[in-house]
């Protein structure tokens, strides 16, 4: 994951010499009409390997509705995705689609294309002709300039796109399609900052309903309305405000312990280990990691404030691009361990 998230920002390299203003990626693409009828999720399960991933899953979504997935690598927040975008079948319960919806699925794998075919081909696979959100028309060759591929790359074939762009034409050919709920899985991995700075702003006014995983929680606090988090693998919680909402909520909980002398644990049964307890520096990390996240995520907001004023030189701004890349690993990596020693003193002995 770190190597895929360095990999996003090649994008930024490659076009560190082309002034701002010289164009960036424009999303307002149309949506289909939805109609009352969203999708509705009934005792989804799903195991694998004899691992309940999914276990009684049910919820119904409503028009515009905007959610966020959290939780562990390995939880099953991908398995989710596939099961409510049809992809996987549950192995009981169902899923029950509207007539009316028309799904857009951004994969982490990516695109699954031939690589010896031209750009202009790959887009013109999906439509001829597309709806803007303004009630425009543009061709397959046009939209694809406003993803900056230019008539030029346009005859590129795809096996010669940087990583970067390869990624930037998946997204086009998902928009293209008019999609009126879009489920995307870990965007702020691929996508380069200019694409996924626009990206966010079409999310933001998105009339359709989105369905996310992403442990950018800077990402995240901007688009959705509510969370589903995988406190642990097949349980899920819904949670109803943003990514910082709900580190603060555990933050605030009262700890388990606390509540001992009204119930005393359960002793261990006969060969079964007694449960970890913390040490001091276990509960010091935790103490600290609050802070350190918050350092880090003001650092972010500093080079991303640098990167958007187009001032930087060619060096300067791959400098920035790769600290960037480690900045958003090291946050990830630091929140998942806030998660997982609050879950160890959590459910801590006294």
């Amino acid at each position: 994951k770190a190597k895929a998230r360095v990999e996003a920002f090649d994008g930024v390299s490659e076009r560190a010499h082309v002034r701002r203003q010289d164009g960036q990626v424009k999303i307002c693409v149309g949506a289909a009409r939805m109609g009352r009828k969203i999708i509705e999720a009934k005792n989804l399960c799903k195991a694998y390997g004899g691992v309940a991933y999914i276990d009684k899953f049910s919820y119904e979504f409503v028009r515009g509705e905007k959610v966020g997935i959290i939780g562990k690598n390995g939880a099953g927040k991908t398995t989710l995705l596939n099961l409510l975008a049809g992809t996987v079948p549950p192995d009981s319960g169902h899923v029950q689609r509207g007539e009316t919806v028309e799904m857009g699925y951004y994969r982490q794998e990516g695109m699954d294309v031939n690589p010896e075919k031209r750009v202009i081909d790959v887009a013109r696979d999906v439509a001829e002709y597309i709806t803007m959100g303004d009630g425009q028309h543009l061709s397959a060759a046009q939209f694809l300039n406003h993803f900056l591929f230019p008539p030029s790359m346009q005859q590129n074939l795809v096996r010669k796109l940087s990583g970067g762009e390869r990624r930037r034409l998946y997204l086009l050919t998902i928009l293209m399609r008019q999609p009126n709920f879009l489920v995307l899985d870990e965007p702020t991995n691929d996508l380069d900052l200019m694409t996924l700075a626009v990206l966010e702003d079409y999310l933001r006014t998105f009339e359709g309903c989105l369905l996310i995983v992403s442990h950018d929680r800077y990402f995240m606090d901007k688009i959705v309305d509510h969370l589903f988090v995988f406190e642990e693998v097949g349980r899920l919680k819904d949670f109803p405000g943003t990514y910082t909402d709900y580190r603060d909520y555990r933050q605030r909980q009262p700890r388990r312990a606390a509540a001992s002398t009204e119930k005393a644990p359960a002793p261990p049964r006969r060969g079964e280990a007694p449960p970890r307890k913390p040490t001091f520096a276990q509960r010091r990390e935790h103490e600290a990691l609050p802070a350190d996240i918050a350092s880090l995520e003001q650092e972010k907001a500093d080079i991303e404030r640098q990167l958007s004023a187009g001032a930087l030189g060619h060096d300067a701004l791959a400098r920035q691009a790769q600290r960037m890349a480690a900045l958003l690993v090291e946050i990830e990596e630091k929140e998942l361990r806030w998660l997982e020693l609050d879950e160890l003193l959590s459910t801590a002995n006294p």
